[in-house]
C-alpha cells in the first residue's frame, strides 16, 4: 500500500497496560495536520519530539511519558468518566482504534498492529462515509449481535 509522509504511529507496548484508548486519540490527534496543539501542551511536546521516530520508538517513549500518563489515568478515573476503569493490566474484552485521513488515503491506527493498514484513496468529503464502510464490513460484520461496540469522532469546527 502507499506509504503515508506524515503519518504518526506508535505501537502500543506492555508498559503502559490497557492505553489503546490514549492511544488511539494520540493517533487521532497527531494525524490532524489543521490541528494545532497549545505550545506548552505535553501532548505537543511529545509528538514534535517523536515525529519521525519508528513505531517501537515512539511507543517506548510513550510508556516514560508521565505527563500523558497523568493526563490518561485522570481522565478515565474520572467521576464524570461513564465506566468502570479496568487497571492498566487488567484482562479487558475492548479495544480502541482510530482512522485518520492523511494524504489523501485512509488509514487504520491500531497500536496492537505491526503498521497502519492503508484502505486506500479517499477524499476529505468521503472519509466518514469511507470509514463507516469499512467499520460496517470488516468490523461489525464479524459479529454482528454484539452490542459492545462504539464509534466517536474527532471534529473540528
Amino acid at each position: 500500500s502507499p506509504e503515508t509522509k506524515g503519518l504518526f504511529y506508535l505501537h502500543q507496548l506492555p508498559q503502559f497496560g490497557n492505553a489503546c484508548g490514549t492511544i488511539a486519540c494520540v493517533h487521532s490527534i497527531a494525524n490532524v495536520s489543521s490541528l494545532t496543539l497549545d505550545e506548552n501542551s505535553p501532548l505537543r511536546h511529545f509528538v514534535d519530539r517523536t515525529r519521525g521516530k519508528t513505531a517501537d520508538e515512539i511507543g517506548l517513549a510513550l510508556a516514560s511519558e508521565a505527563p500523558i500518563h497523568e493526563a490518561s489515568e485522570e481522565s478515565a478515573s474520572s467521576e464524570h468518566a461513564q465506566t468502570e476503569t479496568p487497571d492498566r493490566d487488567d484482562a479487558v474484552d475492548g479495544h480502541f482504534i482510530t482512522f485518520v485521513f492523511v494524504d489523501g488515503r485512509l488509514v487504520e491506527l491500531d497500536g496492537m498492529m505491526s503498521g497502519p493498514i492503508d484502505h486506500g484513496a479517499t477524499t476529505i468529503d468521503d472519509f466518514i462515509q469511507d470509514a463507516a464502510k469499512i467499520i460496517r464490513e470488516d468490523f461489525m460484520a464479524r459479529d454482528p449481535n454484539n452490542l459492545n461496540f462504539n464509534v466517536t469522532a474527532l471534529c473540528l469546527d
